[in-house]
């Protein structure tokens, strides 16, 4: 496997201002932010549910007798 195109010196590496000391935080920003995670975690969920319905139909198999 090759080395990063950074390694080998064929581009320089990427400098990203600290951006936490240039504004301060809107109050409750904690709280979209989590909401937002939230939403993709449930899509990424769904997506994968779509591709693996069998997988998903054993799982609901497996619940129901435990319970």
């Amino acid at each position: 496997m090759r080395a990063p195109a950074e390694e080998r010196g064929l581009i320089a590496p990427a400098r990203v201002p600290d951006l936490r000391r240039l504004v301060d935080g809107k109050e409750g920003w904690r709280q979209v932010v989590e909401e937002g995670r939230d939403r993709l975690h449930r899509q990424q969920l769904r997506s994968a549910m779509r591709r693996n319905t069998a997988f998903v139909k054993q799982f609901m198999r497996e619940e129901k007798k435990q319970a």
